[in-house]
């Protein structure tokens, strides 16, 4: 996956980010779309890794589950125009289709794409 231009805005919140079997908090959300999303975090994520993650969702109309579930591999790493934070680009390899409609929700509560 070639690194897309990334300009991190200010969301209204920031979804945590957490390696499904190990339980370990990798990061925030910071960008998501039906390809791929972009994990910011105070380190460096390896490359080329594939990862099962799961997104939590707060407890808000606008979401119908708690969490999304999904499995990436890392594409790419920059370190973000905050120097506490890098921004590593993964590529989505799979995901539900039944979970599909929840990125929507995912942008739409987060403002992503407006």
């Amino acid at each position: 996956m070639e690194q897309v231009p990334f300009t991190r805005k200010n969301l209204p919140f920031y979804l945590e980010i957490y390696n499904q079997h190990s339980g370990e908090l990798l990061g925030y959300l910071g960008d998501i779309s039906a390809e791929q999303i972009v994990i910011l975090s105070d380190h460096a994520l390896p490359l080329d890794q594939v990862i099962d993650l799961n997104i939590r969702l707060p407890d808000l109309e606008e979401f119908t589950e708690a969490g999304l579930e999904v499995r990436v591999e890392t594409q790419w790493d920059s370190p973000d125009a905050d120097p506490k934070w890098h921004c590593t680009g993964c590529l989505l390899v799979d995901i539900a289709p039944e979970d599909e409609p929840i990125i929507d929700q995912i942008q739409e509560a987060l403002e992503i794409g407006r």
